[in-house]
């Protein structure tokens, strides 16, 4: 009908909007994102919303790279590494010739340091929104994380307005000003489900 192809035209020439946040996964921010995002989504429903891990340095992703290696290296000395030094005709260090639960003990203890590292090294504290590869908000730069209300009024600036008709006497006084996301972990919105960040 020509009603329906009316509402195709418009739907087609509606422009898409995409919100990026990236993150720092060191720090939890995954739970922060999540509620964010729905709130986000339940009062803009035409915007889409995508999650990312905040990219590490190309000097911290190095020596992320190196860690990494030590790592495994020392994960395979661990296990087959007296066998190697026997077989070139080496003593092996007194730690590869202890019994298996001190090697266990070893493998225990390499990976909690391990994970230590890791997390230092791709910790970057970052929280930041994108409209359209816009920035929105920079906690590196703020050094906080965003208000709701902040985040409402930087997507008016930029032509996004809610579709959903909001109550004055809206109960969680979404026009407060310097709401902090933490406040509205309990509320009541469905949640939609966002895919790990790749």
């Amino acid at each position: 009908s020509m009603i329906s192809s009316a509402q195709e035209i418009t739907n087609q020439e509606k422009p898409q909007h995409i919100l990026r946040i990236e993150y720092c996964t060191s720090w939890s921010y995954r739970q922060n994102f999540e509620d964010l995002a729905n709130i986000i989504a339940q009062k803009y429903p035409q915007l889409i919303i995508t999650g990312n891990e905040y990219p590490i340095s190309t000097p911290r992703s190095i020596l992320l790279n190196l860690l990494l290696g030590v790592q495994y290296t020392a994960y395979i000395l661990l296990f087959i590494g007296k066998a190697l030094f026997e077989k070139i005709g080496r003593t092996p260090p007194a730690f590869l010739t202890d019994g298996l639960a001190s090697r266990i003990m070893y493998f225990v203890a390499l990976t909690l340091w391990a994970t230590l590292m890791q997390n230092m090294i791709t910790a970057t504290g970052a929280f930041e929104l994108y409209l359209n590869n816009n920035l929105l908000f920079s906690k590196l730069e703020k050094d906080r994380m965003p208000g709701i209300d902040e985040v409402f009024n930087s997507l008016n600036s930029f032509g996004i307005w809610r579709e959903e008709n909001m109550n004055e006497n809206d109960e969680f006084c979404w026009n407060c000003k310097e709401i902090k996301l933490w406040e509205y972990q309990s509320i009541p919105f469905p949640k939609k489900n966002f895919p790990e960040p790749k």
